[in-house]
């Protein structure tokens, strides 16, 4: 039987004692000469019943508690109604709920002009700050340089064994202390090996790493830790300031380059667009010639001089026959398509 079920019974046995003792004890009087007299010993049972109520405790549902006895945890107390004897045990609370911490303190709690604990504000923290490797040295990028920055872990957790984490840890700024610690051994293996570019690409395995190793480390405190990753690289005003420069620079030569390629595509496809216009009337035109000499049984030659002879009569300023060309022949083996020509009483040039 554990220590919390004896407590149970014994905590059951007493209160039935005592309600025993308050109902037949208040009723019993002494008669002495016909004279009923209160029995004084009744003012000790009512007193004990005082005790008995002002020993009870609650403990709320999203709270775990932890029975002390003179300052030892004896067993976890659940939700509900508690006996704890005023004087001799004590209750102490804790949310049983998830704990999310960020590492070393919450933010408003980091003295962020300071890393030494001697010299930072009281009540404050100093933050972790970590020296990042050097990375290439022909890169301009500002992150590839030797800096040291603030990094920012938080944590996840939950108590699972009240009195165990009592006797373990203590309380949960003890714990998000000794958390803080083990981040920066982490970061101190893995971060200071790299640069800070690097870090950033990096950022998932060193959560898996730093997940791992805390959980390592606390599996013995009576709790669960659920995550653990960075948050944050506080990354200086200054810094800042040049990795946007650098990402303005290369967007704007990014964006000439873009807009030459987008002129030298739009040139390309208007002479393709061109050529393709002029290739259509091609193909037409070799259609049509062909369709006419198929209708007509004669040679495509023909149709093409006799098509090309219409052309120049059309035309009122072109009234010369070029001589040396290709259509010549037929062109001059056409009179129909000629005479047009000299009905004005013009003589061809």
């Amino acid at each position: 039987m554990t220590k919390r079920r004896y407590y149970s019974v014994a905590a059951t046995l007493y209160m039935l004692a005592v309600i025993l003792l308050l109902v037949f004890g208040s009723s019993y009087t002494s008669h002495i000469g016909g004279i009923s007299i209160w029995n004084w010993g009744s003012g000790p049972l009512g007193l004990l019943g005082v005790y008995t109520l002002i020993s009870l405790r609650i403990v709320g549902p999203t709270e775990v508690g932890a029975v002390l006895f003179f300052g030892k945890p004896l067993f976890e107390a659940k939700s509900g109604l508690v006996f704890v004897p005023l004087g001799i045990c004590e209750l102490v609370l804790e949310t049983k709920l998830r704990i999310e911490q960020e590492l070393p303190a919450d933010p408003e709690f980091i003295d962020h002009g300071h890393s030494d604990e001697d010299t930072v504000k009281k009540g404050y923290f100093p933050p972790i700050r970590i020296t990042f490797a050097e990375g290439k040295k022909e890169n301009i990028d500002p992150l590839e340089r030797r800096l040291t920055t603030e990094v920012v872990p938080m944590v996840i957790w939950q108590i699972d064994n009240f009195p165990k984490f009592l006797q373990a840890v203590g309380d949960r700024e003890e714990a998000r202390g000794q958390m803080a610690d083990m981040a920066v051994s982490v970061f101190t293996e893995i971060l200071t090996r790299i640069s800070a570019a690097t870090a950033l690409k990096r950022v998932p395995k060193t959560n898996e790493k730093l997940l791992k190793d805390i959980k390592e480390r606390t599996k013995e405190w009576g709790i669960t830790v659920h995550d653990a990753r960075i948050k944050t690289f506080g990354l200086s005003h200054d810094l800042n300031l040049a990795i946007q420069k650098m990402a303005q620079s290369s967007a704007e030569a990014r964006a000439t380059v873009i807009e030459a390629e987008a002129t030298k595509t739009k040139r390309r496809l208007e002479g393709e667009g061109d050529g393709a216009a002029e290739q259509a009337r091609l193909n037409a035109r070799t259609a049509g010639f062909k369709k006419m000499a198929d209708d007509l049984n004669v040679e495509p030659s023909v149709v093409f001089g006799a098509e090309t002879a219409r052309a120049v009569t059309e035309n009122p300023g072109l009234k010369t026959i070029v001589m040396g060309t290709e259509g010549f022949k037929e062109i001059a083996g056409i009179a129909s398509a000629l005479s047009e020509t000299f009905k004005t009483g013009e003589k061809p040039a």
